[in-house]
């Protein structure tokens, strides 16, 4: 497997996005962190510090309601497939 690691760990900088007194890259919109230092260099596996990109509070967010939507969608399409069999839904959910 051969992975580009250097875009894998680059971070997006995106408008309103700034760079705080501790170097690091803060997200504008939530003002937390979208970089980290790392004490391993994923290329090498060597022991060095490493800037990496890490997902800011309104990233993590947006990723969490998307794996809730896609899994109510996932409930939904089950819902149906059981009613087409003649199953009926728990609790009266729809």
């Amino acid at each position: 497997m051969n992975v580009d690691l250097s875009r894998l760990m680059a971070t997006e900088e995106k408008p309103g996005d700034y760079v705080g007194s501790d170097g690091l890259l803060y997200c504008g919109k939530c003002h937390t962190p979208k970089q980290m230092w790392l004490s391993f260099d994923p290329s090498t596996g060597g022991k060095k510090q490493t800037l990496v990109h890490t997902a800011c509070k309104c990233q993590k967010e947006a990723r969490e309601a998307e794996r809730e939507r896609a899994e109510h969608e996932r409930f939904l399409q089950d819902m149906a497939r059981r009613r087409e069999d003649g199953i009926s839904c728990p609790d009266g959910l729809r």
